[in-house]
């Protein structure tokens, strides 16, 4: 699971600095605790409560984040790109308004 840089979301204004780290690179999203994975955490989560959208997502994420980092698995799983990924199309959803192709 990767997420191309250059196509993640118009980051908001309040956002924009947050997305200057990953314009032209693609992140793993399974690479949970990287330096490209936690720049584009920190993007998502601020577009996520500037644009008060997409909070359950962002619920859900935080748990498998926490337990990943502290213990090294959540539920089984030794990464949180499912949840990162649902977060991430949850908000470009409510920025394109449209359905993003899975």
């Amino acid at each position: 699971m990767e997420v191309d840089g250059e196509v993640l979301v118009t980051p908001s204004q309040k956002c924009a600095r947050l997305f200057k780290p990953l314009a032209g690179k693609k992140v793993d999203l399974t690479a949970t605790g990287t330096r490209d994975h936690g720049a584009l955490l920190k993007l998502l989560t601020c577009e996520s409560k500037a644009r008060k959208l997409c909070s359950a997502e962002l619920a859900a994420y935080t748990p498998c984040h926490s337990s990943v980092m502290s213990v090294g698995q959540f539920n089984g799983a030794k990464h949180c790109g499912e949840f990162l990924e649902a977060l991430h199309r949850c908000i470009q959803k409510a920025e394109t308004g449209s359905t993003v192709a899975a």
